[in-house]
């Protein structure tokens, strides 16, 4: 390991010059092994480190009964836990994708508009970045880790809601909303838009309170992915009531000229 002073990482703070309580090691194991060509069959060979470290262990534990004056800590881990743990986090970012996949799919169905379904999507997958950005850049907090990465599934939920929520009120504005709004795209945007936001701010303000409750742990990964999901509900909330109403324009003003509608200019009234 690399440190200033290698005597202070493998002898204990008691060592005198002569004598120390406590003494560490290490012994590097690496790939690939006796037997396969390369280290593509990580798993595989990982696997064989680790039963061979579960050996050594027993003829240690042995040895140290044997004895008797002695205490041994074996740590079998190495680099194999590390290893093991970004696998698993590919894997789960993969569903992550599979999750986005989905919700594209949904949307798409609802809006009865791959526009509106990939406009969609773009816009809850823009808010893990700008999230992050205001986390590390910022707010300076490098604390990021596995837990983090769940925040992913979080903002998907709250995203896909808050986009129906202001869909569903276009939608209604065709018939809902006041006469004199009716008149023009851009009042009915207007109507939905003020319907919809109302709606929305208070389910993010309940959100973001339901995160930030997690702040009096004292445990620094969970105030930090408390603080993470809070301003991944707040960028959602800022972009789906900046992005997506653009979207719904385009998309109207695209459906207007497909229909050969002479009036496609009043979306700008």
């Amino acid at each position: 390991p690399e440190c200033s002073n290698p005597l202070k990482w493998m002898l204990s703070r008691d060592f005198n010059g002569t004598h120390a309580s406590a003494l560490r090691s290490t012994t590097s194991l690496g790939l690939p092994l006796s037997g396969h060509d390369d280290g593509s069959d990580r798993y595989a060979q990982y696997a064989e480190l680790l039963a061979f470290s579960l050996s050594m262990n027993d003829d240690i534990q042995q040895a140290v009964a044997q004895g008797g004056m002695l205490e041994v800590t074996w740590d079998l881990s190495g680099g194999y836990i590390p290893w093991l743990g970004r696998r698993q986090l590919t894997k789960d970012l993969m569903l992550a994708l599979c999750s986005l996949a989905l919700i594209y799919a949904c949307i798409c169905v609802h809006a009865r508009s791959l526009f509106l379904g990939t406009c969609g999507a773009i816009q809850v997958a823009l808010s893990f970045p700008l999230a992050l950005f205001v986390y590390v850049v910022l707010l300076r907090i490098r604390l990021f880790g596995v837990m983090h990465i769940i925040g992913i599934y979080v903002i998907l939920g709250i995203g896909c809601d808050d986009l129906f929520v202001l869909l569903d009120a276009w939608k209604q504005s065709a018939w809902a909303a006041p006469p004199a709004c009716r008149k023009s795209v851009a009042g009915r945007l207007s109507w939905a838009y003020r319907r919809a936001t109302k709606a929305m701010a208070v389910t993010t303000l309940t959100d973001v309170c339901a995160f930030m409750s997690s702040v009096v742990c004292i445990v620094p990964n969970l105030i930090s992915f408390a603080i993470f999901t809070s301003l991944l509900a707040i960028a959602n909330f800022a972009l789906v009531c900046t992005f997506w109403p653009c979207a719904i324009l385009i998309h109207e003003r695209l459906c207007a000229r497909r229909r050969g509608r002479s009036d496609g200019t009043e979306l700008f009234a």
